[in-house]
């Protein structure tokens, strides 16, 4: 008998038609360490950024180079 396969799990029919996104499109995710420090800081100090409050998705790109938008 054969050694057993682990499950593949589910393929949605969504994840058929959109498939797997280019590479020129894949960005990376940055260090989660120096992504953690800005997040910390920003909760510590209660300041509230543009970033946390838009949830934008780039916010880990930015807090990964140590940097933040906020207002005044």
């Amino acid at each position: 008998m054969p050694p057993s396969q682990p499950a593949r799990p589910e393929v949605t029919p969504w994840q058929l038609e959109v498939g797997r996104l280019p590479t020129w499109l894949r960005r990376p995710l940055g260090n989660a360490r120096e992504i953690a420090d800005v997040q910390q800081i920003i909760k510590q100090r209660q300041i509230h950024t543009i970033c946390e409050e838009g949830r934008c998705p780039n916010r880990g790109e930015c807090y990964a180079q140590k940097t933040a938008t906020f207002c005044c």
